[in-house]
């Protein structure tokens, strides 16, 4: 853990049944740490001080078409519902009330709407409707709180782009790529109702991904 200038503060040490594979962390409205533990097929609520409360999905138990099969990102709606995207296994998003309940599941694996190839990455924007990096697709797409497949989506290059990873910031929707051709990661900002590219950058260091395309 880092304070706002980068200066680190404290590790969470690695324990028995926890954190084996902290794919993606989300910080909710209530401060809650959520950790897409991909790899034990759970997600994991918990303090800042990595106390956990709550604990979605049986640990080390894959579930087809049930939650969960390698889960890969949280979103806290304005509602406090939780959203899951089990992206990996079950190309499908999950949604639990505040408490963790099962209420519905939306999505199948496919190139159509609604259908994903790696729902990669999730959030939900202060009007409940949730955005989903449709990671192999090369698009995020966008639903209604109920899972309804929306007008509006976001198309990047075919074959060339692929977005890893959507998130929040006022009245925009921040997309993360890939280049494919020359490794480079690089990123762009749309606004969420038109979807014109409010502005673009390139880190000037470049890495591989963490996982081959």
């Amino acid at each position: 853990m880092f304070d706002r200038d980068g200066k680190f503060l404290v590790a969470w040490p690695r324990q028995e049944g926890r954190f084996e594979d902290a794919h993606h962390i989300y910080i909710g409205p209530d401060d809650g740490v959520y950790l897409a533990d991909r790899d034990a097929h759970q997600i994991l609520k918990c303090n800042t001080e990595g106390e956990l409360f709550m604990s979605l999905g049986t640990r080390y138990k894959v579930a087809m078409e049930a939650p969960f099969n390698h889960p890969s990102d949280t979103a806290v709606a304005p509602s406090g519902e939780i959203y899951v995207s089990d992206g990996y296994g079950n190309f499908c998003i999950h949604r639990f009330t505040a408490d963790g309940e099962s209420i519905d599941t939306f999505g199948s694996l496919g190139s159509g709407p609604g259908q994903f190839r790696v729902s990669h990455s999730i959030r939900v924007a202060k009007d409940g409707r949730v955005y989903v990096a449709d990671r192999e697709n090369n698009r995020v797409q966008v639903f209604s709180d109920d899972g309804i497949i929306q007008e509006k989506k976001f198309d990047f290059t075919p074959e060339w782009e692929v977005v890893w990873y959507i998130s929040q910031e006022q009245a925009s929707l921040r997309a993360v790529q890939d280049a494919r051709d020359n490794r480079e990661f690089y990123g762009r900002r749309y606004a969420q109702r038109d979807g014109f590219i409010r502005s673009k950058w390139r880190p000037e260091a470049q890495c591989a991904p963490r996982y081959p395309l």
